[in-house]
């Protein structure tokens, strides 16, 4: 009796410890960022373009609120639930409430920063509760042999497609002229884009990962040959980042031991970020790493929430009329919301989107932020259930819809992205007697 209650008394502590180091590390990170935007500002950074004098008073709010989303975040317990919305929460709504003092301080005083904390909250407490027992198990599935064989089949067959359609696009000069490719892509999008985006997003990574699991290089090549084609028609760079992470994910098994950790995920954030802003002020002969990583992921995606909320406090709603509901609703805006958020900001015709908040709040507002918060939580505990039944580090599977929930609105996950096809596949995996995949 006195072992057991040791052993609920050690867990309890381990608990509370992880709880405590989460929103520390939290604290820190937030420090860190505030201190080192002068200076992206001062390399000129790309999102680092508007540098106002805080004020104290702002900085404490702005601290305060970011503080209070990070002890949400902090009670999460489901790995990976606790994934995909720490990743949102350190990306987007950390930097956004941090850096609104030198932003537009005004957006503190104007409800636009306790609209982002309740969003940061809504997703975040829809992971409490979630248990690792709970699954959803289909009657029917397939065998191992089965599976692979099918996953490889169709990877090639819709590389094949996306290559035979766009043939005329496809460029190696896509690794010199990346916005070069994209102009041409662009102006060739079309329906079997959407095969394009499920090449990057789930077919190639879940050969590449499952190639990797079973020792089968032939997989691993299918997917890398997918990863191939996808870049020399879009130069997507999403596209090499996602394969490359998911080889390295699922050889080093890395992710079990980052995800079970509570403080895990803040940490890595807190290294990465901390790393590269040393590496390039004080051993680089040029900021590369910074435009290239910490611009875009930790700095530029909480930014275009600000950017979001002052173009777009006393515009019309936009309705989803530019993007799902197009043929429904009558559009309201001739550009791309998101382009004309680049045009006005950066006076280009840069494609300004970021993830589910700003999606919401350009089409509904306020009712949109919050429509959009609620379902993104039912995404992410779904994805969390469904994945309940592998081993821990296969959650690295999950990694492509992580990055494109921080990327973009939320049915571009579901639908263009395909995690709604992750679902089925996940349904349909093989799995043993206990209802693990068989590894």
């Amino acid at each position: 009796m006195s072992m057991m209650s040791g052993t609920t008394s050690a867990r309890a502590f381990g608990s509370a410890g992880g709880l405590i180091l989460y929103n520390a590390t939290g604290l820190l990170y937030c420090t860190i960022l505030f201190l080192a935007y002068p200076t992206l500002h001062e390399w000129v950074a790309f999102h680092a373009f508007r540098l106002e004098l805080p004020q104290w008073q702002d900085v404490r709010d702005g601290f305060m609120l970011s503080m209070v989303a990070i002890f949400g975040g902090s009670l999460v317990s489901h790995p990976l639930y606790r994934l995909f919305s720490s990743a949102y929460l350190f990306s987007i709504f950390v930097p956004a409430l941090v850096l609104i003092p030198y932003f537009n301080p005004n957006i503190l005083h104007e409800g636009g920063a306790h609209l982002l904390l309740v969003s940061s909250l809504i997703l975040s407490l829809g992971g409490v509760g979630i248990r690792r027992s709970v699954t959803i198990k289909s009657p029917a599935v397939l065998n191992e042999r089965d599976y692979l064989f099918i996953l490889g089949a169709v990877s090639l067959l819709v590389t094949f497609l996306v290559l035979a359609v766009f043939r005329d696009i496809f460029s190696v000069a896509s690794l010199s002229d990346v916005y070069q490719q994209r102009a041409a892509y662009r102006t060739r999008a079309n329906f079997f884009s959407y095969f394009i985006h499920w090449q990057m997003m789930l077919f190639s990574p879940l050969c590449i990962f499952f190639g990797v699991e079973k020792k089968k290089r032939s997989l691993i090549a299918i997917g890398v040959f997918g990863v191939v084609v996808v870049y020399g028609i879009t130069a997507f760079k999403m596209a090499p980042a996602i394969a490359a992470l998911i080889y390295v994910a699922g050889k080093l098994k890395f992710l079990d031991r980052l995800l079970d950790y509570r403080p895990g995920i803040p940490i890595a954030f807190l290294v990465i970020f901390s790393g590269i802003f040393a590496y390039d002020l004080l051993i680089a002969s040029s900021p590369f790493l910074t435009y290239y990583i910490l611009d875009r992921n930790f700095v530029g995606t909480g930014v275009m929430q600000l950017m979001t909320l002052e173009y777009y406090r006393d515009m019309p709603y936009a309705l989803w009329s530019n993007s799902f509901l197009s043929a429904l609703v009558e559009r309201v805006y001739v550009e791309d919301p998101f382009i004309l958020l680049g045009q006005n900001f950066f006076n280009s015709d840069v494609r300004a989107n970021s993830g589910f908040f700003a999606d919401g709040f350009i089409n509904l507002g306020t009712w949109g932020v919050l429509s959009m918060s609620v379902a993104a939580a039912l995404t992410t505990r779904t994805t969390a259930i469904f994945t309940n039944k592998f081993p821990p580090h296969f959650a690295a599977m999950s990694l492509p819809y992580v990055m494109g929930f921080i990327n973009g609105p939320l049915q571009v996950t579901l639908l263009t992205n395909g995690l709604l096809l992750f679902w089925l596949m996940m349904l349909v995996s093989p799995r043993s007697k206990s209802g693990n995949l068989r590894t």
